[in-house]
């Protein structure tokens, strides 16, 4: 039976086709606790993530936000404490995506990249001409007039704690 709807395709049908990226990306199904978020993710609960280095918790970020994209027409924001880690992930999610074989518009603003293309990916950021939106807490900040208005289907945060130091950060986030 063809997938027709999200909400009329079960949750363990859900769950393995991205289980199925998850072992086609890193040669592996998703961890158990990856697995418990999936399931929030996919039913569209809200939820924060506490847990040690090195369980998974980006790789999740990133790969859930390309599931969503992909095959629910999704848009995911990505939000970073620093431009090298919007950099790095943004490098991350390109390999995902060629691995995949997906064709998806991805955006990664960050403070080193060049003032003209800076305006460029403004104006892409305004026109939400993106599948997926990665960015430093800093840019909600400066640039939150971009965003205003937006609404985006799936929001991660990697560092919590950056973005709390913000109050007015938090309550942007939410609005999105």
């Amino acid at each position: 039976m063809p997938e027709t709807t999200f909400f009329t395709t079960s949750p363990g049908r859900r769950i393995k086709k991205l289980d199925n990226l998850f072992i086609k990306l890193l040669g592996s199904s998703m961890r158990n606790l990856q697995r418990l978020w999936a399931l929030r993710v996919l039913n569209y609960i809200s939820f924060p993530i506490t847990a040690p280095t090195g369980t998974g918790k980006t790789v999740f970020g990133l790969i859930i936000s390309l599931y969503l994209a992909e095959y629910k027409k999704k848009k995911s924001y990505l939000i970073f404490p620093t431009s090298i880690l919007v950099k790095e992930n943004h490098e991350r999610l390109i390999n995902f995506l060629k691995k995949a074989g997906f064709d998806l518009r991805i955006i990664a603003y960050h403070g080193d990249i060049n003032e003209k293309e800076k305006e460029t990916l403004k104006q892409k950021i305004t026109d939400f001409e993106y599948n997926i939106l990665i960015t430093t807490n800093q840019f909600i900040s400066k640039n939150f007039n971009l965003l205003r208005g937006k609404r985006f289907d799936y929001i991660f945060v990697d560092d919590v704690d950056a973005l709390l130091k913000a109050s007015k950060n938090v309550e942007k986030v939410l609005s999105l």
